[in-house]
């Protein structure tokens, strides 16, 4: 009991909220977790606080992920061009990226909508050099989508629905995420 009562002190104190903003920029940058668990637990606490809560989680999101994309792209010139020459693959590498170039808008929703990490999508974008200003576009749009949804999911129906309804969702979004990975490959080879 007297564990929840300091959880509860925590969440509930004027220090969470640049907690909950740090917390999602490394979430989407490099952290290997999600921001939702943490968003949803601040939301708990501070329900009528919901919408200001999902805005700051999902602008440091945003941002975080713009430094995903910026650790990509300064990958790619470092190292990247080496890797992709010693291996020979300039051509699949070529066919890679127009493809994902020509479905940033796809790509980047698909890493800020589903289970999987958004820091991939992020670096992986920056790597294949895709349009940035598009990029981040489609991860305002992703991200506040996905972020308000959960805040006011958990502050209408709490923590137990918000479960169920995640698991449902992460299994169609898996689906839909594994038939688009098998529609690019298909496109490469």
């Amino acid at each position: 009991m007297e564990e929840k009562s300091r959880i509860r002190k925590i969440l509930e104190s004027k220090h969470v909220e640049k907690a909950l903003g740090l917390f999602s920029f490394a979430e989407s940058s490099f952290l290997p977790v999600f921001a939702d668990p943490v968003l949803i637990a601040v939301v708990i606490a501070k329900p009528l606080q919901w919408m200001r809560l999902a805005f700051i989680t999902t602008v440091t999101s945003v941002l975080g992920g713009v430094f995903g994309y910026l650790i990509g792209y300064v990958f790619f010139d470092t190292i990247g061009q080496g890797l992709i020459a010693t291996y020979g693959l300039e051509e699949v590498f070529a066919k890679t990226q127009n493809i994902f170039d020509g479905n940033v808008i796809v790509f980047t929703l698909i890493g800020a909508l589903t289970p999987l990490p958004y820091k991939l999508v992020a670096i992986t974008g920056g790597l294949l050099k895709i349009n940035m200003l598009l990029f981040i576009l489609a991860s305002i749009a992703g991200r506040a989508f996905r972020f308000y949804v959960v805040a006011y999911v958990t502050k209408t129906f709490g923590e137990q629905v918000l479960q169920k309804l995640t698991w449902r969702f992460s299994l169609g979004a898996t689906a839909l995420l594994i038939g688009l990975t098998a529609y690019a490959v298909l496109l490469v080879v």
